[in-house]
């Protein structure tokens, strides 16, 4: 009798509750079609991952590269925050905890000194947002469309929301735990960039003529489609087309068409730093796995690449600032003598600056950038010089220790496991450390949302090979 009862309050409330989601849906079909749209999947969702408890996680990767896009990212009901992508981080964080995940409690010594650093991470991050607090006020004066006057909103952007990037961080590494589910993942990343791929490329033929007139106007239809710069686009290739090279070498039709299609949605974005390193990690990659064949077939047509600019105009005049000068500094748009050396004498002029920093974009907060003489940007075009004038040297000496240990943790196991696997993430990750000199960031943010999983996926895969003693080489 008991149980009867507990059925029928049960159906009651699914009841009521398909009720609410179907008047909602509608209600907001004819006022808001976008937010009617997003809540009519919602029952997907849910029925998706209760297959199995992992697909939500698959399902957000997949949405990485479309979450800030303006036509899916609105706010539902109007209420600050409750964009999709954030409320679907939420469900899967609480998908971490419902099935036995926990941040405090674990046995295994990598997961401990792993989310030890982790929360060290978030510390540093919440500190030098916190931070920026003090000045808030003058930058929304200097970049109102950029900097929200609101406090609350202000953290929402851009803490709250980057903060959520570390979700799939912390369930890959309690959850996914088998070579299976590795490649699962993987392959999640791949479908994700083959959907971006064909956006970026289609996009661009349909716009070919604003294409070739530069990569300025351009990106404004980048934002207006994606919500992500240029170049932040650019960072999720730099991140990922290792794993592409890895799935093309399996020959496998879809796997080599996703490779060629992410080349051409790099050359159409004309970011000079995602050209660059998408050819330099291609290469990287085929002399790490002892691939000699592809390996001269790749530096081939690179060296001609750059050599003969048998390019496009559009490419040849991206990719030739500052060459034929051989200015350095207009190589890297005047970012030496306009950005760097100036904040980073400023830091030195003041001991206090110098050894704790004073939040996040306070270069925006320079006397030097009030008065004109950097330039007018809110990041400094490199992720080291910015951790460093926003943190102070003794957090910047820190970082550089932790990510020297890391690297040298990451490449012991790589030539002692010799995994295909293995070599692909550990490129994944010096790729864009390699990026990080022309701009990118060390705190969450939409460059750098990709590099999360793919970091998790590494340690995970050492843990793999340490139990069972097998290689995992992606096949």
């Amino acid at each position: 009798m008991e149980y009867q009862k507990y059925i029928s309050s049960t159906g009651m409330f699914v009841c009521i509750f398909m009720f609410f989601l179907v008047y909602t849906s509608a209600h907001s079909i004819v006022n808001n079609p976008r937010i009617g749209y997003v809540l009519c999947l919602l029952p997907f969702i849910l029925w998706f991952g209760l297959i199995d408890k992992k697909n939500i996680l698959y399902l957000l990767i997949l949405f990485l590269p479309l979450h800030s896009s303006p036509y899916i990212s609105q706010n539902l009901m109007g209420l600050p925050g409750a964009k999709p992508f954030n409320l679907l981080s939420v469900f899967v964080t609480a998908l971490f905890f419902y099935h036995g995940g926990s941040l405090l409690r674990t046995e295994d010594p990598v997961e401990k000194k792993t989310l030890t650093y982790l929360f060290i991470y978030f510390v540093l991050f919440s500190l030098v947002m916190f931070r920026s607090l003090d000045y808030l006020p003058r930058l929304h004066m200097l970049a109102p469309e950029q900097f929200q006057s609101s406090a609350l909103r202000y953290m929402l952007s851009f803490y709250m929301m980057p903060s959520l990037y570390l979700v799939s961080f912390i369930y890959i590494l309690k959850h996914i735990k088998t070579e299976a589910e590795i490649l699962k993942c993987i392959n999640a990343i791949c479908i994700s960039l083959f959907i971006l791929s064909l956006l970026i490329i289609f996009v661009s033929v349909a716009n070919l003529s604003i294409v070739m007139y530069g990569r300025g106007i351009m990106n404004e239809y980048w934002e207006a489609i994606f919500g992500l710069h240029y170049n932040a686009i650019g960072s999720i290739y730099i991140i990922c087309v290792p794993l592409l090279i890895l799935k093309a070498l399996d020959k496998s039709i879809f796997s080599t068409a996703n490779y060629i299609l992410a080349a051409l949605a790099v050359s159409f974005l004309q970011s000079r730093s995602a050209i660059a390193i998408f050819l330099g990690e291609t290469i990287l990659l085929l002399y790490f796995l002892k691939q000699k064949k592809l390996l001269v077939i790749a530096i081939v047509p690179s060296c001609m690449f750059y050599a003969l600019w048998e390019l496009p105009e559009f490419l040849q005049r991206t990719l030739s600032i500052g060459l034929i000068s051989g200015d350095v500094d207009k190589i890297f748009t005047g970012r030496i003598d306009s950005i760097w050396l100036p904040l980073i004498k400023e830091r030195f002029s003041n001991l206090n600056q110098l050894l704790f920093g004073v939040g996040r974009f306070s270069m925006m907060d320079s006397p030097l950038y009030l008065r004109g003489y950097i330039l007018q940007t809110s990041t400094a075009h490199n992720a080291f010089v910015e951790f460093f004038i926003d943190c102070g040297v003794i957090l910047f000496a820190g970082l550089i220790f932790c990510l020297i240990r890391f690297l040298k943790t990451a490449w012991f196991y790589a030539k002692k496991i010799d995994s295909a696997l293995l070599w692909t993430l550990f490129t994944c990750l010096v790729a864009y450390l390699v990026s990080t000199i022309s701009g990118r960031k060390i705190y969450p943010s939409n460059d750098n949302m990709f590099l999360f999983p793919i970091i998790a996926l590494l340690i995970n895969y050492i843990r793999v090979y340490e139990a069972t003693k097998t290689p995992l080489n992606g096949e």
